[in-house]
């Protein structure tokens, strides 16, 4: 029965109302002050120095009071960041080795090791999905999902004799790496 009319209390945080009465004050007072200046204007005072007659040096010393109040009041309300924790580094070693060949095509067979931390595989039970992208004379892409230590990137391929680019995608705990190199047959 606290709140039978269904009114709920807001809560305001106190800088956001130190930071609306500081712009409020700071209208007002450029409002009076220009108000000021026309009537004096009005009375046919005409301005000798400065900004309508007025010493400028002040006006300056207002405004950089005020734009310091306004960045030291901004300083404890800006976001902090939450993650601080540092990032794994990760590494990896693509392997192209060949088995065989005869005049027109070579047999290789490509490997492809990451390193997390400079360990190879990471810790036990990390799991690498990686996609390869060969280009050269003809494109070869294959995907090998959820490999291990105990089940490690390796597989065959027939590729005509050319240049190849290697591209490999490495997703490790939701980021995606990238490594290339090429080879020649």
């Amino acid at each position: 029965m606290d709140n039978i009319f269904g009114i709920f209390n807001e809560g305001y945080s106190l800088t956001g109302l130190f930071v609306g009465l500081g712009v409020v004050a700071i209208i007002v007072t450029l409002v009076l002050y220009i108000i000021h200046l026309k009537s004096k204007l009005n009375n046919f005072e005409n301005p000798r120095y400065g900004f309508l007659g007025k010493n400028i040096y002040p006006l300056i010393g207002f405004i950089t009071l005020g734009s310091i109040l306004l960045f030291a009041m901004y300083g404890p309300v800006a976001p902090t960041p939450s993650d601080t924790q540092a990032d794994v580094t990760v590494d990896g070693e693509i392997s192209a080795t060949v088995k065989s060949q005869t005049m027109a095509l070579v047999n290789v067979n490509f490997e492809f090791v990451p390193y997390v931390s400079g360990k190879p595989w990471g810790t036990s039970g990390d799991t690498f999905d990686i996609y390869w992208n060969i280009k050269g004379k003809e494109n070869f892409t294959k995907y090998e999902l959820a490999r291990s230590a105990s089940n490690p990137s390796n597989f065959d391929l027939s590729i005509p004799k050319d240049s190849y680019k290697v591209e490999i995608t490495l997703v490790y705990e939701e980021k995606s790496y990238t490594f290339e190199d090429r080879i020649t047959y």
